[in-house]
């Protein structure tokens, strides 16, 4: 009987998926950095909570098609023992979703940046200001994709489990960062506080973390929330 995979398991799996399309595959990393700039600039403008709703939807549809390119094409490679005209025809099929999904991105994108480039253009960039819904989330998303860039890098753990850094701790002390920042309530800053303090012990006291990986991850959150949030406008 084959052994049943926890949650934890899947979502590392997932995540190897993800390093591997990132590594080899080159159109997936010109499509995370366009990704990453479209979402900079979509900061810069003060788009609405649905325009960026739409913005993350046709970015994820983008990505997904690029993933199923890639497996389609390992896939093939891998059980096809000789040539055949059906497998080049699957391969085209499969890059036809990402031309089709790109085509849209770029029509999607056209319709939400138009009007907000148009007040660029009259001269309002100064004057544009970034909501803080917009810049809390750029800010944790970030601490969250350089925690497992760094359990990359040192080789220690899995992206969801153990390691260096605690992703528990730097997710914990990027969100009491932007409480601090955000509103001047010494208690509900202190109250969370000290929740984040209660996560990144409980992290060491189970063992998942040494002491060491709970205050890298705290250190973290904290820096790139602070370095992200002032030069994005908080």
């Amino acid at each position: 009987m084959a052994q049943k995979r926890d949650l934890t398991d899947s979502l590392n799996n997932a995540i190897e998926g993800l390093t591997y399309a990132f590594k080899t595959q080159r159109n997936f990393r010109i499509h995370i950095g366009v990704a990453v700039t479209v979402l900079l600039f979509s900061a810069a403008t003060g788009m609405s909570r649905m325009e960026f709703l739409i913005l993350l939807l046709t970015i994820s549809f983008v990505m997904i098609s690029e993933i199923f390119n890639t497996a389609v094409e390992l896939v093939i490679n891998m059980t096809k023992d000789h040539f055949h005209p059906m497998a080049r025809t699957a391969k085209d099929v499969a890059a036809g979703c990402v031309l089709l999904s790109a085509v849209n991105a770029l029509c999607v994108g056209y319709f939400l940046f138009v009007g907000h480039f148009k007040k660029l253009l009259e001269g309002s960039v100064g004057k544009l200001q970034l909501t803080p819904w917009h810049v809390s989330f750029v800010a944790v998303g970030s601490v969250l994709f350089l925690v497992v860039v760094a359990k990359l890098l040192f080789h220690r753990g899995t992206p969801f489990l153990g390691g260096m850094p605690s992703g528990h701790a730097a997710f914990a002390f990027s969100l009491w960062t932007l409480v601090t920042l955000l509103q001047s309530n010494l208690l509900v800053t202190t109250l969370v506080l000290a929740l984040a303090l209660l996560v990144a012990r409980y992290r060491v006291r189970i063992g998942v973390h040494t002491l060491w990986e709970a205050v890298a991850g705290a250190l973290l959150g904290i820096f790139v929330t602070l370095l992200l949030t002032k030069l994005l406008g908080i």
